[in-house]
């Protein structure tokens, strides 16, 4: 069996959960007694709305949804709340165990608040950034990785320094979907653009460019048509199989050499 060491310097920049269970259309009535359990990890309290557009055989219609964010102090962990989801957070990673225990102790919240019956979709989302430790070249990056083709096209890399280079990745595991993405080139982005502009998540861009690799492994189930019990321990029994199979992709593309020498 691989052993998994603890990256101590990771290149990880956030990490993100998504639920997606029965709609509760009365949320707003159970908003106080949810805050009155998560407020000593999520002090901070924001309303949000925006505006939703529902296509069906009886025509178009636009409705406001109402969002919740409970946030920790320091606004390195957000829980956003709707009335069909929940989405966790954080750029505070340590193991996921530990992780895991946090999205535990808010999906028993929401069991024993508004208790969801059915959940048709569980997500699990890592962002890196990987960055040349030679600064203007991407010499240094390919050392940080036991693939080349799948970022750096080596065939063209006499020609000169890559400006960008995109890939997309989807894998069929069991019954879920493992996304995995790539952005190479030279930026002063950190994550996706729809992360960065997450107004509640505060990623910033860095204040200079370097060459860069940003690596996002998406690993989700979803169903409409058979969906599941709102059970929290199978829930995050589910993320467990989730993480090890991200986990696992990040160790096949990343180098033993990055992870001993540069992450460890």
């Amino acid at each position: 069996m691989q052993e998994f060491k603890k990256l101590n310097n990771h290149p990880l920049v956030c990490v993100l959960v998504e639920v997606r269970f029965s709609s509760v259309l009365n949320l707003e009535q159970y908003i106080p007694q949810i805050q009155d359990k998560v407020r000593h990890d999520y002090p901070l309290f924001a309303r949000d709305s925006e505006q939703a557009v529902n296509v069906a055989h009886s025509g178009i219609s636009v409705e406001t949804v109402h969002k919740y964010i409970f946030s920790t102090k320091d606004k390195m962990s957000h829980v956003l709340l709707s009335p069909d989801r929940l989405v966790f957070v954080t750029k505070d990673y340590d193991r996921f165990e530990g992780f895991a225990d946090r999205c535990k102790m808010l999906l028993s919240v929401l069991s024993e608040t508004i208790n969801p019956a059915l959940y048709s979709r569980l997500g699990l989302r890592f962002s890196d950034c990987i960055k040349s430790p030679v600064p203007d070249s991407d010499e240094g990056l390919v050392e940080m990785f036991d693939t080349q083709s799948v970022f750096f096209t080596p065939e063209l890399a006499s020609l000169g320094l890559k400006a960008s280079h995109k890939s997309e990745t989807a894998i069929q595991v069991d019954d879920s979907m493992l996304v995995v993405r790539s952005v190479t080139g030279m930026t002063n982005m950190v994550v996706f653009e729809e992360l960065m502009h997450h107004k509640f998540i505060e990623i910033k861009p860095d204040p200079e460019t370097s060459v860069r690799v940003i690596l996002d492994f998406d690993h989700f189930w979803h169903d409409d048509e058979n969906q599941k019990d709102f059970n929290v321990d199978s829930i995050v029994s589910s993320l467990h199989k989730l993480h090890e199979t991200s986990r696992q992709a990040f160790w096949n593309i990343t180098s033993e050499y990055a992870r001993e020498n540069v992450w460890s």
